[in-house]
């Protein structure tokens, strides 16, 4: 995970949230409400936010598509 320092709220990413400690899927829509409601915990790097205490996310992987690559050679 990385720290909350670094987390873009304007990109659709997973934030681990350490009072319930799960992951969660956090939607670039959400970003409106961070500017407002997010408080930097500098000391621990974690977020409070609406009730959460974020303290890492990770990006959301690219979908895997389910066509296969192109042929190649022979």
């Amino acid at each position: 995970m990385n720290p909350m320092s670094s987390f873009d709220p304007d990109q659709p990413s997973q934030v681990h949230d350490a009072v319930s400690d799960r992951i969660l899927d956090w939607p670039a829509g959400w970003a409106h409400m961070w500017s407002r409601y997010a408080v930097l915990e500098e000391s621990a790097d974690s977020v409070h936010f609406l009730g959460l205490i974020l303290d890492g996310w990770k990006s959301m992987a690219a979908p895997i598509s389910s066509e296969r690559p192109p042929r190649t050679g022979r």
